[in-house]
């Protein structure tokens, strides 16, 4: 059984290393792709700074700015300030507009990926080293087991054998006292029978000798015979004590043993149930902790989806602007670039400015308020699930404080006694249970951002506690404690 158990495990190892393997992978081509972007993005801000470089010779300026400052006043100058041979120019500075909004978007994404790819990581590395932890105790269990077991066969076996040598020893010397009894009588038997040359009378006596011999002879077997069964009747009557002595011993050997591996099968019998009962409780941790790590994915996905709506009516807003002058036409080829992009003949010379868009400060505040309305969605529904969570922690509280007064109440006897201590072990079993899910819940109001910072300050997210658990966990160990209290006060 222990080994299956062990197989399983290792199969399970198995599983989880080819898992993180499959992770590595995505992460590192997650760092092929951002890198390439990142170089992509290098190319974009030269061509930011080239056309800067163009704008402020220009208009003769000489303040230093950053590359955002910089492509904020160039997205804010008007189309009339761009000029070109060819009529296309305003279509090509809104292609590129757009090409950089896609990087943006691009780079978000990924960062987001890598993110999630990181968690799933550690939680992973965590997972296996739990379980190498495990295995490690288990390995220990088994041969603390196997130890005993030797142990105790050796002296089982050891207090068998001494006990068979006696008993061998006290039938050897019933067997020799009988030995030698049989020899004495059969000694005495041939001093009693008269030797044959005295039977010698004279012709005259010979027929009177002959009978009283004769019958003197008979007399003698028969005593002797007599004797003989009475030694071996006793000799016999110690055997069969002694034998029956030496089977009673035996029985209750056998009886202990039996007890004993009785008592062990039991003991294995519990020890498997238990070991159950821990594998299920696993199992529910597991599949809480990627119920919670699918919906934090799902909340990072509609994070993304929001980013990418807000970046859809910014463009949507600058580009009303244009609608009165005419339609701004881009030509994209089918991987989302633009064609005939770094030809030279599109960029020709600079004119000034004549006017300063205002879309920028709208786009700003749209931002702004969007952020508070999701900032307000996530605040709600925190604190709903707090108010949740504090409901189903003071229902379980109540019930183990009323579970704990029934037992107060008992009176002092023997059923009651046993009915207490029951209770007793039933209450510290829900508040462990209890105290396990207050320990792995993960609350809604952990972001993806507290996690990054988490990740920088060297500490785990998941390690960190709400009120509400923090509040569970007091509670809980108040109730544990008062259990344990009535235990002994019990005992």
């Amino acid at each position: 059984m222990m080994s299956q158990k062990l197989s399983e495990i290792e199969m399970r190892l198995e599983e989880l290393s080819s898992d993180c393997l499959v992770q590595k992978r995505l992460n590192d081509t997650l760092q092929a792709d951002l890198a390439k972007l990142e170089e992509q993005t290098r190319t974009y801000a030269g061509v930011i700074e080239k056309f800067y470089d163009i704008r402020k010779a220009s208009l003769c300026e000489s303040l230093e700015m950053s590359l955002h400052e910089k492509c904020a006043s160039l997205l804010d100058d008007p189309i009339e300030s761009w000029t070109f041979n060819d009529p296309s120019t305003s279509d090509y500075v809104a292609a590129l507009e757009g090409e950089l909004g896609k990087v943006k978007n691009t780079v978000d994404n990924l960062q987001s990926k890598l993110r999630v790819g990181l968690e799933i990581e550690n939680h992973l590395k965590k997972r296996v080293r739990a379980l190498e932890k495990e295995n490690i105790v288990a390995d220990g269990l088994i041969v603390n087991g196997i130890t005993d077991i030797r142990h105790h066969h050796s002296q089982l076996r050891a207090y068998i054998i001494a006990l068979l040598n006696e008993e061998g020893l006290y039938i050897k010397s019933i067997s020799k006292n009988v030995e030698e009894k049989l020899k004495l009588h059969s000694s005495e038997v041939q001093n009693v029978v008269p030797p044959q040359h005295d039977l010698k009378p004279d012709e005259s006596e010979c027929r009177d000798v002959h009978m009283t011999t004769v019958v003197e002879s008979c007399q003698v077997t028969k005593l002797a015979e007599a004797s003989i069964a009475k030694i071996m009747a006793e000799s016999r009557g110690d055997a069969s004590e002694a034998f029956a002595q030496a089977l009673q011993e035996k029985v209750g050997a056998l009886l202990l043993l039996s007890q004993q591996e009785e008592r062990h099968l039991h003991e294995e019998n519990v020890n498997a149930a238990l070991q159950q009962k821990v594998d299920e409780l696993q199992r529910n941790i597991l599949q809480v902790t990627n119920e919670k790590v699918r919906t934090l994915m799902e909340l990072a996905q509609l994070r993304q989806e929001y980013q990418s709506l807000r970046d859809k009516m910014s463009g949507t807003r600058e580009e009303e602007p244009t609608g009165n002058s005419g339609r701004i036409v881009i030509s994209n080829e089918k991987d989302g670039r633009l064609k005939n992009m770094w030809k030279k003949s599109y960029i020709n010379r600079w004119i000034d400015p004549s006017s300063r868009g205002g879309s920028h400060l709208s786009t700003e505040a749209d931002y702004a308020s969007n952020i508070e309305y999701s900032r307000m969605k996530v605040e709600y529904a925190a604190i709903k699930e707090n108010l949740e969570s504090m409901g189903h922690l003071t229902t379980s509280i109540r019930r183990l404080r009323l579970a704990l007064l029934k037992v107060k109440e008992l009176t002092d006897t023997e059923t009651t006694a046993r009915s207490c201590e029951v209770a007793i072990a039933n209450i510290l079993v829900e508040a462990t249970h209890l105290k396990t899910a207050l320990g792995i819940s993960i609350p809604i109001s952990w972001s993806a951002e507290s996690d990054i910072e988490s990740v920088t300050d060297g500490e785990s997210s998941c390690e960190r506690t709400d009120s509400v658990s923090a509040a569970g966990f007091e509670m809980v160990e108040l109730v544990i404690l008062a259990a344990e209290i009535m235990k002994e006060q019990h005992h």
